[in-house]
Formats: structure tokens, sequence, C-alpha cells
């Protein structure tokens, strides 16, 4: 009974061996054949990689590539002005904050509205329009412009948004270094008018409205202050019976400009106040770096292509090895001949 259960422990992996061995065999039987095939390999990609440097950047089929960045911060839209929601809704955006889920409760991020607008057609035919890619690239449109020129963007204009922080970071990927920082800081730009435009930022509209008002006050107490010269002016060459008309006149203009000084210092001290309040305050879009022209290249790695390229020579030199062998060993196989159709001459 033992004698039936005791099985040499060297048999077990004896098959293993032997097969790993004749593999090894294959392989140093035509180790000469791998050696010149990895070589032919390397050689072969370094010289594709090599020409592709030496050709001009418009025919090279390897060209470099350059990514200009642009980074930008943007808070969360839950505030006390009613959030993203209500910003789209007074915006006419309701459908928008509804396929994006977000509610008047839900203080939802508007660092995903920014990815969104980025991917917008209206953004990117504002895009093509401000820096006239057709006619700068000499572009064929064809039958469908529109497209044909958002497509020309959306294939290298990436945007990464940090929910966390906030930070969003806009790369354009192109084989002019200069082009792909126009058109990261052309839609840095369009993104900072459209959140402006879309009403987010209740204080810095505020601002601005308080700016365009005071300095049409400030016209229009110039203009006053005009027209009692001309009067004093005229007083003095006028007769006598014209005087008392032109009394009345300047104390209607005193009136006007004490209500309008009125008007200016009470505007002057409001926007004074909001000043104070929005330096306590973060913006909603603020852009804290714009791009600049790339001095190196981002892809691609020649380097790494002709590392790739030599080792999948080395391996496809193995693996015709393998092929080889497998032919060599139909050859000398009369049965696998006669099936094959061959008939095997006899030596």
């Amino acid at each position: 009974m033992s004698e039936l259960n005791t099985v040499p422990p060297s048999d077990c992996n004896n098959d293993d061996e032997i097969s790993l061995l004749d593999l090894f065999a294959i392989i140093w039987k035509r180790k000469l054949f791998i050696i010149i095939f990895t070589v032919i390999c390397a050689v072969g990609v370094v010289l594709y990689a090599y020409i592709s440097i030496k050709l001009p950047p418009e025919k090279s089929y390897l060209p470099n590539k350059y990514t200009s960045t642009a980074i930008m911060m943007i808070n969360s839209g839950s505030s006390s002005s009613g959030g993203l929601a209500s910003a789209l809704s007074a915006s006419g955006l309701g459908s928008l904050a509804g396929l994006m889920g977000v509610s008047a409760s839900g203080g939802s991020s508007n660092g995903q509205l920014a990815v969104y607008l980025l991917t917008s057609n209206s953004f990117l035919d504002a895009m093509a329009e401000e820096l006239d890619v057709a006619e700068l690239f000499d572009l064929e449109l064809g039958e469908f412009p529109k497209t044909t020129l958002r497509g020309f963007f959306k294939e290298n204009l990436k945007a990464n948004l940090t929910s966390g922080t906030g930070i969003l970071e806009l790369t354009y990927t192109h084989t002019d270094k200069e082009f792909a920082t126009d058109v990261v800081n052309c839609a840095a730009r369009l993104l900072e008018q459209r959140f402006k435009s879309l009403g987010l930022d209740q204080n810095l509209l505020k601002k601005e409205h308080l700016e365009k008002t005071m300095q049409s006050a400030m016209s229009e107490l110039y203009n006053i202050e005009r027209q009692m010269q001309e009067l004093e002016s005229d007083s003095f060459a006028s007769p006598g019976s014209s005087i008392p008309r032109i009394t009345m006149e300047l104390a209607k203009l005193k009136r006007e400009l004490s209500m309008q000084e009125a008007i200016y210092s009470q505007m002057r001290q409001e926007y004074e106040l909001l000043k104070i309040s929005m330096s306590s305050d973060t913006p909603i879009f603020q852009i804290l770096e714009y791009a600049e022209i790339p001095e190196r290249k981002s892809e691609p790695s020649r380097a790494v292509i002709c590392m790739i390229g030599t080792v999948a020579g080395f391996f496809i030199a193995v693996f015709l090895c393998f092929i080889f062998n497998i032919i060599d060993n139909i050859k000398n196989d009369k049965e696998a001949m006669a099936k094959l159709g061959f008939k095997k001459k006899d030596t």
C-alpha cells in the first residue's frame, strides 16, 4: 500500500523543467537572429524619431506639441444671493440647473458650470471668432463650418477641476506654442465674462453698476457747473431786464447742483462700504495665473518611443524564433506534412 502511494518528488516537475530547457534552447539556437532583429528595430525606431524632428511641424508625422496652462479659482455657488440655481434661473438657464442636478438648497460648485461652459457651442464659437482660426490656419470648413471649428478646439482643450479647492486648470495642446497660449488666455477671459453675465457675483455687479452711475452723476455735475458759469457770464453782458430771469435760472441750477452732489455723496459712501465688504469676500471667479508661452515640449517622448520599439522588437524576434521552430518540426514530421498535402522527401 505504501509502495503505491510513493511517488518520486523529482518526477512531478520533470516535464516542466524539460519544457523550460527546450524553450531556452530554441531561443539560444537563434540568438544571432534575435540580436540582429532587435538591433534593426532599435535603429529603425531611432531613425523614425530623428526624421520626425528634422521635418517641419506641419509636415512631420510626429511633431513636437506644446501645452499651455492657465489656473483659475472658482468658489462654491452657495451664497446669500440665492446660489447657483437661482443665478441660472435668473439668467434664463433654469433647464441647465436641472440637468446639472443643482437645486436652490444644493450649494453645488460653480466649477462644474465652468467645465460645462468650456464645452458649450456658444463658447467655442466665440473663441473661433475671436482667434479667427479659419483664416489663421487656412482651414477647409466644408459643408459644416461651425462643427469643424468647434472640433478644432474640443480635441485639445482640457479642463481639470479640483473639487476640494475649487482650482480649475485649463490647458491646450498644439504644435504652435504661441497659438496654444493665445487659446488658453482667450478661454480664460471669455469664461470670466460669462460668469459676470450670469450674475453669480452680485457684489461685483453692484460695484460695476455703482461705478457707471457715479460716472454719470459726475458728468451731470460738470454739466450743471458749466451752465451756471455761462449764465453768470451772460448776466454781465445782458440788459437789466434779463437779470431776474438769469437769477431764477441760477437758483434752479444751484438746487439741481445741491441735489446731484447729495446723490453723488450717497453713492460714493455706498461704493466705499461695498469695497470694504468685497475686500473680505472671495470673488466667485478669479484668474490666478494667465498662460505663458511654454519653453519645453509636452509630447511626444521620443526616448520612451525608442525604448518601447526596441523591447517590442526583441519580443517579436523571440516570437518568430518559436514560429520558425514549429515550421522546422512540421517539415521533419511525415504525418504532419501529409496532412498538409506535402510529401516529405526521403533522404
